[in-house]
């Protein structure tokens, strides 16, 4: 799998997305992310990822949810959302 650093609010769906949904549909895999965010901070994004996902019978896989079609299951105590402190150690320390 990539790793891609992209505008989180934009609807557009980028070439790694694509060939992201290519490779786990092909492989019958979930669609795996640390958080929902990890996919996308936009909701309609979020949504129509999910929708893909959901609507080829896989799996859509975060930290603390698993979300099939007929299925959802929570973690019982939710881990927090990975953060990106790259050249804000300041905020490390505070």
């Amino acid at each position: 799998m990539t790793q891609v650093t992209a505008d989180g609010y934009s609807l557009t769906i980028d070439p790694d997305l694509l060939y992201t949904f290519k490779k786990i549909i092909e492989n019958d895999m979930p669609f795996i992310g640390d958080s929902f965010k990890g996919a996308s901070r936009n909701i309609e994004k979020l949504l129509a990822i999910m929708e893909y996902v959901l609507g080829n019978d896989l799996a859509f896989i975060t930290s603390n949810y698993l979300i099939a079609n007929g299925y959802i299951e929570q973690r019982m105590k939710p881990l927090k959302p990975g953060h990106d402190f790259r050249g804000n150690e300041k905020e490390l320390v505070e």
